[in-house]
């Protein structure tokens, strides 16, 4: 449990920097709101997910899952770098305060 909240915590203070780099200034505000909402939505639905899997399957079947989600978020973590690079490497400039 340690692990996965020092996880989130890395994830969260990785994405929201991201807002700015991506996102033109008049939009900023809805898409705070709309990355909130969806880790909101995250938050609620990985739990039920979690006891459901413990449900039909116990420990194994939860850890598969976990790992399962892993191998997702790698991969859309990739699939964000790829992107990325296709679309000029925005992520990798600092974000522009004076617009």
């Amino acid at each position: 449990m340690i692990l996965l909240g020092v996880a989130y915590s890395i994830f969260a203070a990785a994405l929201w920097p991201c807002v700015p780099a991506l996102v033109d200034r008049q939009y900023r505000a809805t898409a705070y709101g709309v990355l909130t909402v969806a880790m909101n939505i995250a938050l609620t639905v990985a739990p039920i997910f979690v006891g459901l899997l413990m449900d039909k399957g116990g420990y194994r079947l939860m850890e598969i899952g976990f790992i399962i989600g892993s191998i997702a978020a790698a991969g859309a973590g990739i699939a964000v770098c790829i992107l990325d690079y296709r679309n000029g490497k925005k992520l990798l400039r600092p974000a522009v305060h004076n617009e």
